[in-house]
């Protein structure tokens, strides 16, 4: 679904990941990214994680929006607080930052399944979120080893202690994530999700959440955005 959405607006996609065995996010998500953007020239990045994503726009607008919200590294936005729900109030009080007026934003949490900006500066996190993993270990021992190698508690932990800095797109300008947010948030037209809860326009929609309520969306959304019917969007 995203190779396919992607063509439609001239977009190419390289898959490092196809095909290999999950063994946890750590190494299976950013270990493997940080060594694909190791070998290449090009001097941005825009990673997407995740078949289960429609892109509605080409990738100059796509740019054209990260420019207008000042460029650097930008990661998506969430509803749901994960994977440390005692970071709640800090993360909330980051995006009432931002947006002052909103006291509880909807979207106020990380999404590392978007990352967009200069390659040299998404290789500078990665490489401070990787090396943090055995200190937050050492520092955490209770926690199991699959949260503490989450990559979005990773990127949240290492922000929180001032390590990192990226923005978060709390608005959903550039990707918003369709696993917590309701159908009265949202209208389609001419082949875009117009999102009211925020008054953006993201030029992507993930299509993420539990296995049925995915597939349901995809089918929905694919019909919708892309006039087609699509419903083989593989694992979640």
């Amino acid at each position: 679904m995203t190779e396919y959405s992607g063509k439609r607006h001239g977009i190419r996609m390289d898959n490092f990941g196809w095909g290999s065995k999950f063994d946890g996010f750590l190494r299976t998500k950013l270990v493997p990214m940080r060594e694909y953007l190791r070998r290449q020239k090009t001097e941005f990045c825009l990673f997407l994680d995740g078949n289960d994503l429609i892109i509605t726009s080409p990738l100059e607008d796509i740019f054209k929006t990260w420019d207008s919200m000042g460029g650097g590294v930008v990661v998506g936005s969430e509803i749901q607080i994960w994977p440390y729900v005692e970071m709640k109030q800090f993360l909330i009080d980051r995006a009432t930052a931002q947006f002052p007026d909103t006291p509880d934003p909807a979207y106020r949490s990380i999404d590392t399944g978007f990352i967009m900006g200069k390659r040299k500066d998404v290789l500078d996190i990665l490489d401070v979120v990787i090396d943090s993993e055995p200190k937050y270990q050492e520092e955490m021992p209770d926690t199991p080893i699959e949260i503490i190698e989450d990559d979005v508690g990773l990127f949240a932990l290492n922000l929180r202690d001032g390590k990192i800095d990226f923005k978060i797109d709390y608005r959903c300008d550039l990707i918003v994530p369709m696993k917590s947010t309701l159908d009265k948030w949202y209208i389609i037209k001419e082949g875009k999700l117009h999102l009211s809860k925020t008054g953006s326009v993201p030029h992507i929609v993930h299509c993420n959440g539990g296995k049925s309520k995915s597939r349901f969306t995809a089918r929905k959304l694919t019909t919708k955005l892309l006039g087609v019917r699509k419903t083989k969007v593989g694992k979640y």
